[in-house]
């Protein structure tokens, strides 16, 4: 018996819009809303939990939740992406081709071998375009709530300790033996309200830069052998030196409160 039907047929005009209209779910407000819950967590737990030995297994469940929700968001971004990469593919593919009618219908009966399939363009590996597009997907916020929950254990451990995968931004901010330090350069305390310069990385208490930029819009960066020229809209709040010195604080105490207690026993 002969084929009669193709195996499969461009799109036709009609059926480009409504393709056009087919798309996952967006739901960025949904990953930012779940990151933002568990920095929130975060804060409850240094709040209010006292001893400081319980911290740490909760703080290493809110970096492994926050890591498997990244996953779940990085996938589901590929999956949106991919399905839009297809969909511009296959339509452009379709409009390579002579239109469905009587006269044509033959023609895609014998040969289907141009026409583009959808379901093979979705298989298709799109690795590199998929991975431009997922650049700037997501918010400030929510960057900055998953890279802080990430390193939340670190931090915890050793709150002057070097972040790994942290940039060279971090290097003007060591001293010897690769630790971070935590106070201001201007001001010379810990840092109350941490700065960070968006051009060169620089870290500086907002008190600080208040003062340093008090009779002149733009002078050199304050740190050390520095050349950039900055204002001080250069600088935006600084999340990981911020918790640091949280946790730095709350060390501190706990250690003040233990040297207290042997003081009694004697």
């Amino acid at each position: 018996m002969s084929k009669l039907i193709p195996g499969q047929l461009p799109l036709s005009n009609h059926a480009i819009k409504d393709l056009t209209k087919i798309r996952i779910e967006d739901s960025q407000n949904l990953f930012s809303q779940c990151n933002e819950e568990l920095r929130e967590i975060m804060d409850q737990y240094m709040q209010n939990v006292t001893d400081t030995e319980e911290l740490k297994p909760m703080f290493q469940t809110l970096s492994e939740c926050s890591e498997k929700l990244g996953q779940q968001e990085r996938k589901y971004n590929q999956l949106g992406n991919n399905l839009e990469l297809a969909k511009r593919q296959y339509i452009k593919e379709s409009e390579g081709n002579q239109p469905v009618t009587f006269d044509t219908w033959n023609s895609f009966v014998n040969d289907s071998t141009n026409i583009p399939n959808l379901q093979s363009l979705l298989a298709e590996d799109r690795s590199s375009q998929l991975k431009e597009r997922s650049l700037g997907q997501q918010n400030l916020r929510h960057v900055e709530n998953s890279k802080l929950l990430r390193v939340l254990p670190l931090i915890w451990d050793n709150p002057r300790c070097i972040i790994p995968d942290d940039n060279d931004e971090e290097d003007d901010l060591m001293i010897d033996g690769g630790i971070i330090e935590l106070t201001c350069p201007i001001t010379c305390k810990m840092y109350e309200e941490p700065l960070i310069s968006n051009q060169c990385g620089h870290v500086f208490d907002k008190s600080g830069l208040q003062e340093y930029f008090r009779t002149e819009r733009t002078r050199d960066c304050p740190q050390t052998g520095c050349s950039k020229h900055l204002r001080i809209n250069d600088f935006i709040p600084d999340p990981i030196m911020k918790l640091r010195c949280r946790i730095a604080a709350v060390k501190e105490k706990e250690q003040e409160t233990k040297e207290a207690e042997k003081l009694d026993v004697l």
